[in-house]
Order: structure tokens, then C-alpha cells, then sequence
């Protein structure tokens, strides 16, 4: 009976500890590296006149070098999606808290 009660608490005490235990996760700056990436797009929007307003989600990751890899974006004009692609590939983002290989996106509106 005492072998048993001995048994019992020390299996009790290991699964507590073993449920404390936490993962550590990387810390993410989502909301610094847009606007970091939208520099990008001041700077490129300087010199070009667009008609009309376009509003496009944009799908990134960021490879272990902090460079942008613009994986989508989402719009049918052709021409845009050429000038998106060629505002943010392989541009390097200073903020190394986002997680490399993870996907991210967001909304550019430019008028």
C-alpha cells in the first residue's frame, strides 16, 4: 500500500511538469514590416501615374536572407501584378521577425 501511494504521487508530480512545459515561439513585427514594404512601394509609385485606383491583396513570405518572395497577387491586370512583383521580389526587409518561409498577405491600394 505505501509502494502504491509512492507510485501514485510520483507519477502525479511528473505529469504536472510535464504540462507546464511551453513552447517558445518566435516574436512576430507584422505591422512594422508593412510599413517597411510600403517604402517600397512610395518609392516606386514616385514616377507612375496609375488611371484609376487599384486595390490588390498581395500573398509574401520572406526567405531566410530577410528577402521578400511575393508568391501572389491577386488581380487580373496583368500589367500591375508585373509592377507589384518587380516593387517587392527579393527586396530585403530589416525586420527579422517574421518567420521565414511562413505566408503572409495584405492590401496595397494605390491611387
Amino acid at each position: 500500500m505505501k509502494n502504491t501511494f509512492k507510485f501514485s504521487v510520483l507519477v502525479f508530480l511528473m505529469s504536472t511538469s510535464m504540462v507546464f512545459a511551453k513552447e517558445i515561439k518566435p516574436v512576430e513585427d507584422f505591422p512594422r514590416a508593412i510599413k517597411e514594404i510600403m517604402t517600397y512601394f512610395e518609392k516606386a509609385t514616385e514616377d507612375v501615374a496609375f488611371d484609376e485606383q487599384k486595390s490588390v491583396k498581395v500573398i509574401f513570405t520572406v526567405n531566410s536572407d530577410n528577402e521578400i518572395i511575393v508568391l501572389d497577387v491577386r488581380t487580373t491586370d496583368g500589367e500591375f501584378k508585373g509592377f507589384v512583383k518587380s516593387t517587392l521580389n527579393s527586396k530585403t526587409i530589416d525586420t527579422g521577425d517574421l518567420i521565414p518561409g511562413k505566408q503572409y498577405a495584405f492590401k496595397v491600394v494605390v491611387k
